[in-house]
């Protein structure tokens, strides 16, 4: 006698959690109910921000490319996290992994790093590279790039954060490349291995 078979389970019926776990790095969404706003918004954000644009025959090409790499920058939405003010060590890691973005471009051979430094003035009169609508592109241009190279790191607590890079084509302004990650922990190894991964798998895959 065949074995009756097995419905799929609806979305409500789904386990409370799940992960996605790939080299270190693991996400976990919660299912909420229906009506819970936040949760569902979490639940999206979280599945958009593993959608990547661009792809490295797009941002590198025949000949090595000049880029202006930014450094990171933290969003933090943690409860308290405004009371608590800047974290120094927190700040470390934003320039370590900064460090690490430039040294594996140059390291790849597609680029040319420019030097960021002359554009300081125009960076901090942008407030936020992350929300100054694509400033990023001129401030690029103006330093002879071709591409500018910024990214984020979200703290929704010491536990959940994410990791996230985007570059824009300095002529256009057009965004060309978009991925961002899950991370547990809030530590100088979880921050390092976000990036990593992301250069590794989706930026400059082999």
């Amino acid at each position: 006698m065949e074995a009756a078979r097995q419905k799929p389970l609806a979305f409500s019926q789904l386990p409370r959690t799940f992960m996605i776990f790939n080299d270190g790095i693991y996400l976990t969404i919660w299912k909420g109910d229906p009506m819970d706003t936040g949760k569902a918004l979490f639940f999206w954000v979280v599945l958009l921000a593993f959608l990547p644009t661009g792809s490295v025959a797009v941002i590198a090409g025949e000949r090595p490319r000049t880029a202006a790499v930014f450094d990171f920058e933290l969003i933090d939405t943690s409860y308290g996290g405004k009371a608590v003010g800047v974290d120094p060590s927190e700040q470390k890691r934003l320039r370590l992994i900064s460090d690490l973005l430039r040294r594996k471009l140059e390291d790849s051979g597609a680029f040319v790093l420019v030097e960021t430094a002359p554009a300081a003035a125009a960076v901090d009169a942008a407030g936020h590279l992350h929300g100054c609508n694509g400033c990023e592109a001129g401030i690029a241009r103006s330093l002879g790039a071709e591409l500018a190279f910024t990214g984020t790191v979200r703290k929704v607590s010491n536990l959940i954060l994410f990791v996230s890079m985007y570059v824009r084509d300095a002529a256009t302004e057009k965004r060309i490349f978009t991925f961002g990650v899950g991370i547990r922990g809030n530590t100088d190894t979880s921050w390092s291995r976000g990036v990593s991964y992301i250069i590794r798998n989706h930026l400059l895959p082999r």
